[in-house]
């Protein structure tokens, strides 16, 4: 492993084990803690669902009439009054 790389010497022994004779690396790094604090990690957390629901919203009220085409005789769905 070329040696201009900022890591320590107990992680560059375990990443040397595990590369191959003609393996090298590029690029290492280890991720950076701000990333990683409670409220990226809850706005990540909530988000997730957030999102899925309005996309379940957004189905509702958008696929009924993709259905409906002009010249039919009847909705593609039951219109409820």
């Amino acid at each position: 492993m070329s040696n201009k790389l900022q890591i320590s010497p107990r992680l560059r022994e375990i990443v040397d084990r595990e590369l191959k004779p003609h393996e090298v690396i590029q690029w290492i790094s280890q991720p950076i803690p701000r990333f990683f604090t409670f409220q990226s990690t809850m706005g990540f957390l909530i988000g997730i669902p957030l999102e899925s629901v309005c996309k379940s919203v957004l189905s509702c009220f958008f696929c009924p009439e993709a259905g409906h085409h002009e010249g039919q005789d009847r909705p593609a769905r039951p219109v409820l009054r």
